[in-house]
């Protein structure tokens, strides 16, 4: 319901401005703040942060790519199928994570004749998750809403993985075009599918993103 949402708002800005101080993760998200009128005194930026191994592998060069995350319309697993989609058939995509729209997008990915190159794995720990980002040549980030942050970013960076994502909300905080990935247009499937060609298709540069990732998650998170 539109008007419980905007009433919950409400209450919530009339709450917030009882505190002292906010601590936010993302130049985005304390540009949000301070557009509400929040005093910019108060408002502090920390960007979240994650481990970093000791050694990392070169991306295995196998055509596969990752996506991580709950699956949700916001999420935008959708149009990573149909990007898929555009693909040469060697390219596979390993789909990490649970939600109330994994029986519409598997249903997807049979439509578009996809059930033998994407993979459905359900929940997946942290723990879990790192070797299946280093079985990986990319790491694709598509949300369609304005993303906070977007950590899985920089928990793929510190594996020396390239990402591809919508150019949303937090994402810039972590990802530099043409450095350690490369952003494109929310919902711009065309673009998507094309950045990610681009980089599967040149090895050496995933390489160089990757290790470009990897040192600013050294430097920054």
């Amino acid at each position: 319901n539109v008007w419980e949402r905007l009433e919950l708002q409400r209450v919530l800005k009339k709450e917030n401005q009882r505190l002292d101080q906010f601590v936010v993760a993302s130049g985005y998200m304390r540009a949000s703040l301070l557009r509400e009128g929040y005093p910019e005194a108060r408002v502090h930026l920390i960007p979240y942060f994650t481990s970093v191994a000791e050694a990392v592998s070169p991306p295995p060069g196998n055509q596969e790519i990752i996506f991580s995350g709950r699956l949700v319309e916001a999420k935008g697993v959708a149009y990573l199928l149909r990007a898929l989609a555009q693909l040469p058939s060697s390219v596979r995509l390993r789909v990490a994570g649970e939600g109330p729209e994994r029986a519409r997008l598997e249903a997807l990915a049979r439509e578009l004749g996809l059930a033998e190159r994407v993979e459905f794995l359900g929940f997946v720990s942290n723990e879990k998750l790192r070797p299946l980002r280093a079985a990986a040549d990319l790491i694709v980030v598509p949300s369609v809403f304005q993303e906070p942050f977007g950590i899985v970013g920089i928990e793929a960076m510190a594996q020396g993985r390239a990402v591809v994502a919508h150019r949303v909300g937090g994402i810039g905080q972590w990802l530099r075009h043409g450095r350690t990935g490369i952003s494109v247009e929310s919902k711009n499937i065309e673009a998507l599918a094309d950045s990610i060609r681009q980089i599967l298709a040149d090895p050496l540069r995933a390489r160089a993103m990757g290790a470009a990732g990897r040192r600013l998650v050294e430097t920054e998170f």
